[in-house]
């Protein structure tokens, strides 16, 4: 009885190792698999202009948002960038590229654009590393 107790005893351990075994293992690979689509994200977003999230009360810090010709930003969903929060108008701005350069326009909003903490006026053109406020969110442009 004591042999049976001892042999079941040594294969529930065999078996509770070859789970931990298992569960590493898996991992393992998900880790690896994964690195190579967060590069390639990476190079994506590097090889054309975009907007990073700074910080925002309702957006996800770290949010990027790559940039085409013509961007309508504000709350309503039907705007390219959504940004979910209430000091952001259903239509706040846009941002358009004449060339190789992008600018950015408010478009009516009730609490005004602002690029490195000036209100916006017309149509402004975005420089690397500007940064945009949109109500309580905070843009960054990397272009």
């Amino acid at each position: 009885m004591d042999l049976l107790l001892a042999i079941g005893r040594y294969f529930f351990l065999f078996l509770l190792y070859l789970f931990l075994f298992q569960i590493v293992h898996l991992v393992i690979r998900d880790l690896r698999e994964q690195r190579p689509r967060q590069e390639a994200a990476v190079g994506w977003v590097r090889s054309q202009p975009y907007l990073v999230v700074v910080s925002g009360e309702r957006t996800r810090p770290g949010a990027v948002f790559p940039l085409r010709d013509r961007v309508s930003i504000g709350r309503d969903p039907a705007n390219d960038i959504v940004l979910p929060e209430p000091a952001v108008s259903a239509r706040h701005a846009i941002i358009i590229r004449r060339g190789s350069e992008f600018w950015l326009e408010d478009v009516g909003s009730t609490n005004g654009t602002y690029v490195n903490g000036v209100r916006v006026v017309g149509l402004t053109r975005l420089r690397a590393r500007d940064k945009l406020t949109l109500g309580e969110t905070t843009l960054q442009f990397m272009g």
